[in-house]
């Protein structure tokens, strides 16, 4: 009943969002994205999801998607709805007339519309063109026209008008450009960013890139370099800038999943692949050691500072299948660490999780026989009804056996270990119940880490809910040399139904190794990411995420080993990946409420304690009209406004600021930032208290009123440490406390009398 009742809890506060609904006008920050699922099995697989769902998070946008083959939703029912984005890769559609329909209720209802790609609506599945008067109905909303011609050699076309601001972002426009149909301007309105001619004769003028007050348009390939079979593409196209412009998003307090208490984010987690293999790391390699003992050693016990959530693969350690008591003991090692957190990376490790999607356990037996035999053991007991029903429908069998070798393009069979027929109660509730039977009092497993290709379908994500734990993987985000876009920066999560699954920030070592095939120092590259997604725009928290095979070579363990130092070393906000995974929930959570005069209310957030307004230099917080927030801090021309988590329905007013390049003056005392999250701040005139608790020092920054010595107190349960630091000239107040094992701290800062 109690682990009922503990999910009931959960499930509440992270799908309906904890808190009081925000009172005042809604803020609407939804896109709804509209797909062909004919086209696209997954909305993994969209455009939208792949390329313009990141930089619409940034703008503090969440992503709805619905399948074009399903009926469009009533304009009554989309509330909370502020656009939608449509990508056509073609010019078929299922029902052309209804979408054009739909679209006109749509942004006569004040919505904006994007549309980008082929027109899309031109015909539909059984190939009836649709009246050009029609589409040109729906492109008048956007100030264009459609004029009934196609280019498609483009030899002698060149580009008049550019607007620079927005175009040549990541590469240039290329010397010969894309096919296109030809749409025009009509209304003064539209703004026109990219304009071609062909040849000399301005009647032939075409604005491929717009936007409108009601929304805009990019006809054709003009959003990136590369194609959906292309594996690095490159944007032409400012994506933030092109959405920031066609939703309107300035006036719009944007949640941010980057930073807390003014620092960015930092979080770890480990898969637990390669468990049990020998490493080649000299020491370790004289006694066989696995490589698990070496990633223990040498990279989470020699830094308490960071924190890691490690998730075995229970089949690793259950001597029932592959296991032994040593790698039962290694794990008990690693969850007595006050750092590392408790996940799970399932118990036979899916490769392809929608193989097993339609629960028919026959279609693997053909490939048994691929499969690693337990030493000593007998595997057959289990499957032996499921291995004579596959006999009669021995065809069919053979027929799944073709798909599972193709899927993914990398997969010999659907999952690691087959010991025993599938069970998706086993891979979460069953590995959840092993693991904390090895847990020390007081901890649990609280993450499930998706293992193989990371596409669970839907039931599956919603099991780890059910299972009162959150869950993450998936995105293998990556910016560097060899993956110079954003385009490989992918989205928070997977939003579905049912539940979201959050991605993991960065990608893992196995992306930087060619499949754990070669260049095995290449995760050392993952420092470049972490700089690419931080500047010139902060878009990912920084995520240290590995497989215990980093252990296996010294070339991949001095990477791992670097990340850690470059992590260790710098200004960050480390929290488990738990909190990062609860944290992402409140992002789609979040309800805002304009409640006038520069003032909001953020209510339903969940764990996200970030609001980011954009484009503020010359704004600040308004401290005496605003209530439940922590501090501020200027960075990249935003200001990042941090919320107590004491109050679940904090309110944000603005104000004019004089200056952005130090922390701007206010009426009270106010949080720069901090390495520990903190909440329950209170204020007494020059001296205020605040819950603390975080891993490492304990280094914050506040704003207070002048020069002047300060007492702090730190209590840690009955153990009380004192410490005094000077506020500067400006009024900035830093000082480090250190506790024992991350434990909770009251803090006490007062104000020195007569100094």
């Amino acid at each position: 009943m109690r682990r009922l009742a503990a999910f009931l809890a959960l499930a509440l506060a992270l799908l309906l969002g904890a808190g009081a609904h925000a009172q005042g006008k809604p803020v609407a920050r939804t896109i709804l994205a509209l797909y062909d699922g004919q086209l696209d099995s997954d909305i993994r697989f969209t455009a939208v999801h792949q390329i313009l769902e990141m930089p619409l998070n940034h703008l503090g946008l969440v992503v709805n998607f619905h399948d074009l083959r399903q009926p469009l939703p009533p304009i009554k029912d989309l509330e909370g709805v502020r656009g939608a984005i449509v990508w056509f890769s073609g010019d078929v559609m299922p029902n052309p007339l209804a979408f054009i329909e739909w679209s006109h209720g749509f942004i006569e209802s004040g919505r904006k519309l994007v549309m980008i790609g082929s027109l899309g609506v031109a015909n539909d599945r059984r190939g009836k063109a649709t009246p050009v008067e029609s589409i040109n109905g729906l492109l008048q909303k956007l100030g264009l026209r459609f004029d009934e011609r196609h280019v498609e050699f483009t030899q002698d076309v060149r580009v008049v008008r550019k607007d620079t601001s927005l175009l040549d972002f990541e590469t240039p426009l290329p010397r010969q450009l894309p096919a296109y149909d030809r749409v025009v301007r009509t209304d003064a309105r539209t703004q026109a960013h990219l304009v071609v001619r062909e040849g000399n004769d301005s009647a032939t003028d075409a604005t491929l890139i717009s936007t409108h007050p009601n929304g805009g348009m990019i006809v054709g390939e003009f959003v990136h370099r590369g194609d959906y079979t292309t594996p690095i593409k490159q944007l032409y196209i400012n994506t933030f800038e092109y959405l920031r412009r066609a939703f309107a998003t300035d006036d719009l307090p944007k949640a941010d999943t980057t930073t807390l208490v003014g620092r960015r984010i930092y979080y770890s987690h480990i898969d637990g692949d390669g468990w049990r293999s020998q490493t080649q790391v000299k020491e370790y390699a004289q006694r066989r050691a696995m490589a698990a003992e070496v990633v223990l050693r040498e990279a989470v016990a020699a830094f308490p500072d960071l924190p890691v959530t490690v998730a075995p693969i229970v089949a690793d350690l259950d001597p029932a299948w592959f296991g032994s008591e040593q790698a039962q003991a290694l794990a008990r090692e690693f969850f007595d660490l006050p750092q590392v957190e408790i996940g799970t990376h399932t118990w036979s490790h899916p490769f392809d999780w929608n193989f097993f999607a339609d629960g028919d356990a026959t279609k693997e037996v053909p490939l048994l026989r691929k499969y690693p035999r337990r030493p000593g053991g007998n595997d057959d007991d289990a499957w032996t009804p499921i291995v004579r029903r596959a006999a009669a429908k021995r065809e069919q069998a053979a027929a799944y056996e073709g798909k599972v070798l193709g899927s993914q393009g990398s997969y010999s069979v659907p999952r690691a270990y087959a010991v025993r027929p599938f069970d998706l109660s086993l891979e979460v509730n069953g590995s959840i119940d092993f693991l904390n039977r090895l847990a020390p009092s007081g901890k649990r497993v609280t993450l499930l880490q998706w293992s193989g290709n990371c596409l669970p379908w839907e039931d599956a994500v919603v099991a780890t809910y059910g299972a009162g734990v959150l869950n993450m993987n998936g995105g293998d985000t990556r910016f560097d040399r060899e993956r110079p876009s954003y385009t490989s920066v992918a989205a928070i999560g997977r939003k579905l139904p049912g539940g979201i699954q959050v991605y993991a920030s960065n990608a893992n070592e196995n992306v930087y190794t060619e499949l754990w095939t070669d260049r095995f120092f290449g995760f050392a590259f993952l420092t470049q990411t972490w700089h690419n997604t931080g500047q010139p725009i902060r878009v990912k928290p920084k995520n240290l995420y590995y497989h215990m095979y980093s252990g296996e070579k010294m070339a991949s363990l001095r990477a791992l080993l670097n990340n850690l130092k470059a992590a260790e070393s710098e200004p960050i906000a480390p929290i488990a990946a738990s909190a990062f995974a609860e944290l992402a929930l409140g992002f789609y959570s979040t309800e805002i409420a304009d409640l006038g005069e520069g003032r909001w209310q953020i209510a339903k957030r969940g764990k996200l304690q970030t609001i980011r307004f954009d484009r503020a230099i010359d704004r600040k917080v308004d401290f005496a009209r605003s209530r439940g927030v922590l501090g501020q801090q200027h960075f990249q021309g935003s200001l990042y406004v941090a919320l107590d988590p004491a109050d679940p329905a904090p309110i944000v007013a603005l104000a004019a600021s004089e200056r952005s390049d130090v922390p701007p003056a206010a009426d009270r005392i106010y949080l720069v930032d901090s390495r520990w999250p903190l909440e329950g701040l209170s204020i007494d005139g020059r001296s205020f208290a605040f819950d603390a608790r975080g891993f490492g020092p304990g280094e914050m920054k506040w704003k207070v009123d002048g020069a002047g010595r300060y007492q702090i107190l730190a209590q840690e349960g009955e153990r009380t440490m004192e410490s005094f630091a000077e506020a500067d000239a400006d009024g900035i107040l830093s000082f480090t406390v250190r506790t024992r094992n991350h434990a909770p701290t009251r803090i006490t800062v007062r104000r020195v009398a007569g100094i």
